[in-house]
Formats: C-alpha cells, sequence, structure tokens
C-alpha cells in the first residue's frame, strides 16, 4: 500500500489539467468564428490570446476537488481533497447510507487526465449534496466503485 504522500496530487497536474482546457477553448470558438465569418487572421490571432487569458485566470480560479486519500470504515467512505491550486487539504466523510446514488466517468476522452466521481449524498441536517471528485489514479477509482457498489447493493 502506498503512503499518503505518494497519493498527493500534484499542483503540475492540477495546472496542466486546467490548462488544456483554456486552450482548446480559446482556439476551437475563434477559428469556428474565423471560418464562418470570413475574417482576418491578425485580429483572429489576437482574440485567441485574449481568449486564452481570460479562460485560464477563469479555469484556475473554479474550484474542482482533485482527490489525496481515501479510506474506507465500517459504515463511512472518508475522501481527502485538493481545492485547485490550494495547499489546504479537506476531509470529508459520507454515510453509506445517506449515499442516494453515485456516478463514475472514466477518462474515456483524449483531453480527459482525471476520472470523475459524483455522489450524491443526504447531510446530516436531511438536504441533500453533491460532491464531484477528480481522481488520477485508476486503481483508486475501482477501489471506490467496487466499494460504493457492494455498500449500496448490501443497503438493498
Amino acid at each position: 500500500m502506498r503512503r499518503f504522500s505518494e497519493l498527493i496530487i500534484d499542483k503540475r497536474d492540477i495546472i496542466i489539467d486546467r490548462t488544456i482546457f483554456a486552450i482548446v477553448y480559446s482556439i476551437t470558438i475563434p477559428s469556428g468564428m474565423l471560418l464562418i465569418s470570413g475574417g482576418n487572421w491578425k485580429s483572429t490571432l489576437l482574440f485567441i490570446l485574449i481568449l486564452f487569458v481570460v479562460s485560464i485566470i477563469f479555469l484556475l480560479n473554479t474550484s474542482e476537488y482533485y482527490m489525496t486519500n481515501f479510506k474506507l470504515r465500517d459504515d463511512r467512505i472518508a475522501f481527502d481533497y485538493r481545492v485547485t491550486i490550494s495547499d489546504q487539504f479537506e476531509h470529508l466523510e459520507i454515510d453509506y447510507n445517506s449515499i442516494q446514488k453515485f456516478k463514475f466517468y472514466r477518462k474515456n476522452r483524449i483531453l480527459n487526465r482525471f476520472n470523475r466521481i459524483t455522489i450524491n449524498y443526504n447531510t446530516k441536517l436531511g438536504t441533500s449534496e453533491n460532491f464531484k471528485l477528480n481522481v488520477k489514479d485508476t486503481l483508486h477509482l475501482k477501489n471506490i466503485i467496487v466499494e460504493l457498489e457492494k455498500q449500496c447493493t448490501i443497503r438493498v
């Protein structure tokens, strides 16, 4: 079993993950506009540069949760995660009995570097919450899938 320090997602991985989408957005939209309108390349290149700067700032500031570790307990699954580019680690424990549904998105597209888990669960106050988490290691994703499916089928 790996130590916790080996599971920590490097800030570089997060920056690369967010930058890839900024590059795609900043090239795709102006190129489509150029093809449709038949504009000139100089103004399009300037627009691409401006759109890249705006989208990179936006994407780096939007919060995404990147899993650093998880633990399986008797009736809970605990996640340690990092918020984008932040040094702070957060901790969340979800009771298996509070889980309403969950979805898994594997990195099947070319630009996806992270798997994603979405868990809909009820809080202690009875409100419904969605928790979205990016998971880099496919082995950890499989372990989480197996455990959640096992616990949720036991309940039924």
